[in-house]
């Protein structure tokens, strides 16, 4: 949100350049009739000032710096399920969303849901998508999944009518109100290889269709990642 602030001219912040600034530039060169202004956006980001993440970091350094205890995270609580819902604001190469997350635990286990809906240029777009690391286990390894769902106007990797400062634009107007459905879904598996030092290896494997997910390729793709962590079982 504060970042979201500095696009203005102000004698506390170094304004050379902006990333929101160079988003906003973009979009509104792609999608050239319906303009996304500075205000615009100023207005919608107010929405995750209703993080109450935020409000938790804040009160826990106050609380430990006079108590020297820690404060314990509020959640919303239902037998074994734990549930921290959230409200924030996210920009997508179509328009800007709304996301609506939940993050959960199940029998200690992490569980991350949301749903996310925008509107721009007369679209409406939305996406909805799970992640249940933890779903299984046996012994020394753990199975879970990852689902997303998603309706968006179709992305295109082809070159425009023109060129406008290293943009792709001048799209038909049909073009840009096209609208896909999308899928992407993985499974995750996670195996302690140290029981001592809480060491495991991490495997994630699915496959995306083209869209629009964060954190993944915008074109059809096969989704492979490969890591080690640390405490997770």
């Amino acid at each position: 949100t504060s970042y979201t602030y500095t696009m203005d001219d102000s004698c506390l912040f170094i304004n050379d350049g902006h990333d929101i600034e160079s988003y906003l530039f973009w979009l509104n060169n792609t999608y050239y009739n319906d303009n996304l202004s500075k205000e615009d956006l100023k207005k919608a980001v107010l929405i995750n000032l209703i993080d109450p993440t935020t409000y938790y970091c804040i009160g826990s350094f106050f609380y430990y710096l006079f108590s020297g205890k820690e404060m314990k995270m509020p959640v919303i609580s239902i037998k074994e399920l734990k549930m921290l819902p959230n409200l924030r604001l996210g920009l997508a190469p179509y328009g800007i969303e709304y996301f609506i997350e939940n993050f959960m635990s199940y029998k200690r286990a992490p569980i991350y849901s949301y749903f996310r809906v925008g509107r721009h240029n007369q679209n409406t777009y939305w996406g909805l998508g799970i992640e249940y690391p933890f779903l299984f286990r046996f012994k020394s390894c753990q199975l879970g999944f990852r689902c997303d769902f998603y309706k968006q106007p179709r992305l295109y990797f082809k070159n425009g009518l023109f060129e406008y400062y290293n943009i792709q634009v001048g799209y038909y107007e049909e073009e840009l109100n096209r609208m896909i459905y999308g899928i992407s879904s993985s499974l995750i598996f996670n195996k302690r290889l140290l029981k001592k030092h809480d060491i495991s290896f991490f495997l994630e494997g699915g496959y995306k269709t083209r869209g629009f997910v964060p954190g993944q390729a915008l074109r059809n793709s096969v989704i492979l990642r490969i890591g080690f962590g640390f405490n997770t079982f």
